[in-house]
Parts: C-alpha cells; sequence; structure tokens
C-alpha cells in the first residue's frame, strides 16, 4: 500500500494520458450523474468539488441501490466500480439500461465489465490488482477521460509535487489517541480523509464542510478536549476572507484539542485538491503504523458483506 500511495502522482500523469471514445449522441447530456460506493465515489465527489464553479450542467453523485427519479435518456450516467462487482453500482447500472440513460462504466473487471461488454456500452477498464482506496488515481482520471471526450472539461497535464510523506509521520503522530474531526471548504478531501482513517487506520473520525459547520458543529465546541483533534485541510488560494476568518474562530474555539492545519499546494485548483488528497493517504497509512493495526485488511467490511450478501 505504501509504495502505491507514494506513486499517486505518477499514476495521475499515466491515467490523463488515456483516452474513450463515446457515441456522438452522448455530447446531448443534459445532467451528469456519476454512480459509485465508497472509494469509487470519491472520485465522483473530487469532480464534483472541482467543475462546482465550471460545469454548466448538473453532476450529481449518487451511493445508493437506486438512482434518482430525474435520471432518464438525457442523463449520463456514469457507473464507477474497481472491483466491478458492488452490488449498490450493479443495480444502478441495471436500472440505467432501463431508462435509456447514456451509460459509461469504469472498473477493472468483474460483473460490470461483463455487462458493458454484452450490451456494446462504453467502458475503461483500469489497472486491477490493488486496493480500491488506493485506486483513487485511476478512478479519477478515468472519470476526467469521458468528460474530456465530450468536451466538458479542457485537461492535458497534471503535476504534483512537494512530496508531504515526513510531515504526514509528524500528524500521525500528533492525531494518535485523539478524535479527529476533518474540515474543509472541499467535502470530497474531507470525506476521503475521514474514510482513509477508519479503513486504513482503524479508528472512528467525522467531517463538516465549511462553511456549514459554522451554523452547527461549533456550538458542541464547549466539550472539546485533548481526546479531539481538529483537523483543517486548507486551500488558502480558494478560502474566502470570511472562510479565513471562520477557521481562526473555529482554532480559538477548540484550542483545548489538538489543532493540525495541513496546507495545499500546486498551481491548479484540481493540483491542490490532489496534494491534500496524497497528504491525508499518507497520514491515514502511518496512523496505521502508530496504532499497530494492518491498514490493508478490512475485517469488519468483509464481515458485512457476508452477512447481507452471503458472501
Amino acid at each position: 500500500m505504501l509504495e502505491t500511495i507514494r506513486n499517486f502522482p505518477r499514476t495521475c500523469e499515466e491515467t490523463l494520458k488515456q483516452k474513450i471514445k463515446l457515441p456522438k449522441e452522448y455530447h446531448n447530456a443534459n445532467k451528469i450523474v456519476i454512480s459509485g460506493m465508497g472509494g469509487s465515489a470519491i472520485a465522483g465527489d473530487i469532480i464534483e468539488d472541482w467543475l462546482s464553479d465550471k460545469l454548466k450542467i448538473p453532476i450529481f453523485v449518487c451511493r445508493s441501490y437506486e438512482l434518482p427519479a430525474f435520471v432518464d435518456e438525457k442523463t449520463l450516467l456514469i457507473c464507477v466500480s474497481y472491483s466491478g462487482n458492488t452490488k449498490e453500482t450493479l443495480e444502478q447500472v441495471k436500472a440505467g439500461i432501463k431508462r435509456k440513460c447514456k451509460l459509461v462504466g469504469i472498473s477493472s473487471n468483474g460483473e460490470l465489465i461483463k455487462i458493458f461488454r454484452r450490451k456494446k456500452l462504453p467502458f475503461a477498464q483500469i489497472k486491477g490488482g490493488i486496493l480500491p482506496r488506493v485506486a483513487i488515481s485511476y478512478l479519477l482520471f478515468s472519470l476526467i477521460s469521458v468528460l474530456r471526450a465530450l468536451d466538458f472539461v479542457k485537461l492535458d497535464k497534471i503535476t504534483i509535487s512537494c512530496n508531504p510523506e515526513e510531515d504526514a509521520k509528524v500528524i500521525a503522530r500528533k492525531i494518535k489517541g485523539t478524535f479527529p474531526v476533518i474540515y474543509s471548504i472541499y467535502p470530497s478531501v474531507a470525506r476521503r480523509f475521514k474514510t482513509q482513517l477508519n479503513e486504513n487506520s482503524k479508528v472512528l473520525a467525522r467531517w463538516e464542510a465549511i462553511p456549514e459547520a459554522a451554523h452547527n458543529d461549533i456550538e458542541g465546541f464547549v466539550n472539546l478536549d485533548e481526546k479531539f483533534s481538529l483537523i483543517f485541510l486548507r486551500d488558502e488560494p480558494a478560502e474566502r476572507e470570511e472562510i479565513k476568518k471562520l477557521i481562526e474562530f473555529f482554532k480559538n474555539s477548540g484550542k483545548n484539542a489538538t489543532i493540525i492545519e495541513i496546507f495545499a499546494k500546486g498551481r491548479t485548483k484540481l493540483e491542490r485538491i490532489l496534494y491534500l488528497i496524497w497528504f491525508t493517504d499518507f497520514v491515514s497509512y502511518f496512523l496505521a503504523v502508530e496504532n499497530k493495526v494492518n491498514p490493508e485488511e478490512t475485517p469488519s467490511i468483509k464481515r458485512f458483506k457476508k452477512f447481507v450478501y452471503g458472501k
């Protein structure tokens, strides 16, 4: 896992080079739904955060068995499942076919690829054999390739530099033994870090978006003590002045907890988002080391799947 995290910038650059051909009628889509669960859905969240002020048609990430009622033949439905066997996503694939959506699949293998081949629908098959939660570069840039093929985005180059590995080790030691509460203007980044802490580090954590947290979370700060850590994932170039003041208020109000700030680096909004994801993936790995747990094994998730699906 560690080597895969270290290779994150390289795999982003490599996957960006891939191209996908889509039918001409797909250009007429008037809304985008990205179907997925877990790490596959996070790729959609990143797209949402990145394109929130650029994309002129609605985009929605769906984590469910059912598709929203508004999904129809003018919907670009991108079904993302690293394994290709995610039950919820496969149910949405079937529903999307019935509703005559403009479907695209992204997977390494499994039932999803079989369905798309059988139905002669376009798909991107990505590298297999790695843990889904560290396959984010393959999933995300395959999504970007789909949007680029339809002229929704233009992106030819990505550069993620300034390796944060050593800084991540320091932060992992600081938050060890605390309950992490994560804040960011990017819900995708905060949610990703929370889920990586759950799966890799085997700790509970929670996240909240800023500025929403100022309208609820802040009232709970009266109960903060050394058992908590407040982690702010910052992108200063993208933060309004009100956001900067809000974060300072949060830090002062939560001074009884451990305060951590991680600052994004990069030329563009997407590069800064990806830097934060790279940094926090390292933190979750090194916190697993600190906690003496195996970051690769997810026994509780396996038990859940056996209990619910019998496998």
